[in-house]
């Protein structure tokens, strides 16, 4: 290792290396060819087409897609794109969820936490599921045929929704972000699901979600890392 001109002699008695691996980034999904697991569930009105995940008229049938991977009850962060053309009357649909398990959200006892887009408000609320029991936080309204850079983060009990309109996410939409307390006992979640809620008597809604990010321990991305560590020497 090369010094500064001028500094004076010394003698190194030991060096310690050690790694600093910053957080690795979980799930990094273009879709494009999927590099994961990802398993159809029910019909096809969602799912991975054309290197999305696309709904085409999603209705209240089973339709869904899911992968798994490492989730942190503390605190994660999720990314990904998303743009909604046409929101159904009493539709819901969840472009994603984490998931405790691979059951259809609100269906079985399966804890959960996400944010669906909801008619007949047409609003973005963020959700949950503790056992039997549903949970909301807040909402807003999304506008149609927008692209969306989505960042959704765990820290702790609370969760927080963004919605940006550029891919720098420096610029919210109107109403964004929005935050929701989730119960301490909402844990144990396996899976990352992108679906429609069963049996919520809609007439479809078509929508795109693509290049999901998924960075675990984390609340900020800056954090993650697709690769590599730092080396730290120490002199004693």
């Amino acid at each position: 290792y090369s010094l500064p001109s001028g500094t004076e002699d010394f003698t190194v008695s030991s060096w310690i290396k050690t790694t600093q691996a910053p957080a690795t980034v979980g799930i990094n999904e273009d879709f494009t060819t999927p590099t994961y697991t990802w398993t159809q569930g029910g019909n096809t009105d969602i799912s991975i087409t054309g290197g999305e995940i696309v709904s085409n008229s999603v209705g209240s049938a089973e339709s869904r897609v899911y992968t798994p991977t490492t989730i942190s009850d503390d605190k994660w962060i999720l990314q990904h794109d998303y743009e909604v053309t046409r929101i159904g009357t009493d539709s819901e649909h969840s472009p994603f969820v984490v998931s405790a398990g691979t059951d259809a959200i609100r269906q079985t006892s399966m804890d959960y936490i996400g944010y669906d887009i909801y008619n007949p408000s047409d609003t973005v609320r963020l959700n949950y599921r503790d056992g039997t029991t549903n949970g909301y936080g807040g909402s807003f309204t999304p506008q149609l045929n927008t692209p969306y850079y989505v960042t959704m983060m765990k820290d702790g009990t609370t969760v927080t929704l963004s919605f940006f309109t550029d891919s720098a996410r420096t610029t919210h939409e109107t109403g964004s972000p929005i935050t929701m307390t989730v119960p301490a006992t909402v844990v144990g979640m396996t899976h990352i699901q992108s679906t429609g809620w069963v049996g919520s008597d809609n007439s479809g809604s078509d929508w795109t979600a693509d290049n999901l990010q998924f960075c675990n321990e984390q609340t900020d991305w800056a954090n993650c890392t697709t690769t590599g560590t730092d080396e730290i020497g120490t002199v004693l």
